[in-house]
């Protein structure tokens, strides 16, 4: 499964300024989550791609509703199983693949108590 795929099934928001490319996607109204490429982000490469599928691993942050940060952390290191809380500062992951990004979303999703 490419980026493409994951944040085409969700809505999506774009600003790729400042060499960066930012999409914020909404998930099913509960949460956000913002991937992130290009120079200066986590990801893989630290350049600005033609196109932001091209990238191979990105910087993921995830909000609440109101874009207050959430803390979200992989049970045992596995994405698919997931806890969150909100924290008042910066919670970025680094370096993460599509397929790792799908498996915190369906994790959060079926994690999310609000």
């Amino acid at each position: 499964m490419s980026i493409t795929d994951i944040i085409e099934m969700h809505e999506i928001q774009w600003d790729n300024e400042g060499g960066l490319y930012r999409c914020k996607i909404t998930v099913n109204q509960l949460f956000k989550v913002s991937i992130i490429a290009g120079v200066g982000a986590y990801s893989n490469p630290r350049t600005m791609l033609s196109d932001f599928s091209h990238y191979e691993l990105y910087e993921v942050a995830f909000f609440d509703m109101n874009d207050n940060w959430l803390e979200v952390i992989p049970v045992d290191g596995d994405y698919s199983k997931v806890t969150y809380s909100r924290n008042e500062f910066t919670d970025v992951w680094s370096s993460v693949a599509p397929f790792e990004i799908k498996d915190a979303i369906n994790a959060l999703l079926e994690a999310w108590e609000g």
